[in-house]
């Protein structure tokens, strides 16, 4: 979308969204600023209010009114699954997402995460893996033009560059702050058809995306781990709440009662 594209109404939307709500008129060098970041290749703001808005989020109690975001727009129009865990997760963990995300992308869908250590990196990176362009959508804590954490930098142009997006819902060059990922995870949850939790304590963000998931009526999957581990008690206690468990792919296809062997195109279907 460019300047051009916007409506005065989509502008007046955008307007309240930069001037954080107040009944003034926007703020004009967050405007202008928002009008530059159109002329990139591959940049996007979309308002609520424009037809390309993912109707998924519409739904949402709260939707983010603008949408920010860097690569291919049309990643929304493919079946995606959630993958979330631990920052601080175990090499094995990590390497399990990471083929679970590589297989998933192989059938055509697309891996949703945060960008975050951890398990979320290694998801987008198995997506990445599976050699499938536009396999990957990661959701920002942050402006989607501040890469956090700074370590990702590459890993997020790499996202881009295959295809993928980059989104948040948070005005350009904003920080990463603690209270914006709660938002972005009820997001992350929206827009995947299941949510897989790989590892994660009692209390955690992953934990919040599963919650949320489960509230929108998706499916919620859970990796069992060892007893006594830490990062084992919140998928455990998923599991107990009803969540599926998942110990490879072939259990996502089978709580959508698909075959576990699919064509790229049978599953965008």
């Amino acid at each position: 979308m460019t300047n051009q594209d916007f409506t005065s109404y989509q502008q007046s939307v955008l307007q309240q969204h930069l001037s954080g709500g107040a009944r003034r008129s926007g703020d004009s060098p967050a405007m202008a600023q928002v009008f530059r970041w159109l002329s990139e290749p591959s940049a996007h703001c979309i308002t609520i209010a424009h037809q390309q808005y993912p109707g998924v989020l519409r739904t949402l109690i709260d939707p983010p009114p603008v949408l920010y975001g860097l690569g291919d727009w049309q990643l929304f129009d493919k079946p995606a699954v959630a993958i979330v865990g631990a920052r601080r997760c175990t090499p094995r963990a990590a390497a399990h997402a990471w083929g679970l995300a590589r297989e998933i992308a192989r059938q055509g869908w697309c891996v949703v995460s945060g960008l975050a250590r951890g398990i979320d990196t290694a998801a987008h990176k198995g997506a990445l893996a599976s050699g499938v362009a536009a396999s990957t959508i990661a959701v920002l804590g942050s402006g989607v033009d501040v890469t956090y954490p700074p370590e990702n930098a590459a890993l997020a142009n790499q996202i881009v560059g295959s295809g993928g997006l980059l989104i948040s819902e948070f005005r350009l060059g904003s920080p990463p702050l603690a209270k914006h990922f709660p938002q972005r995870n009820r997001i992350v949850a929206a827009l995947g058809r299941a949510t897989i939790v790989v590892q994660a304590r009692i209390r955690s963000g992953s934990m919040i995306t599963a919650r949320l998931a489960g509230e929108m009526g998706r499916e919620v999957l859970a990796v069992p781990g060892a007893p006594g581990d830490p990062l084992a008690e919140g998928p455990h206690e998923l599991i107990r709440q009803g969540a599926a468990l998942l110990e490879n792919v072939d259990d996502l296809w089978s709580v959508f009662g698909l075959c576990a062997q699919m064509s790229p195109t049978n599953a965008t279907h």
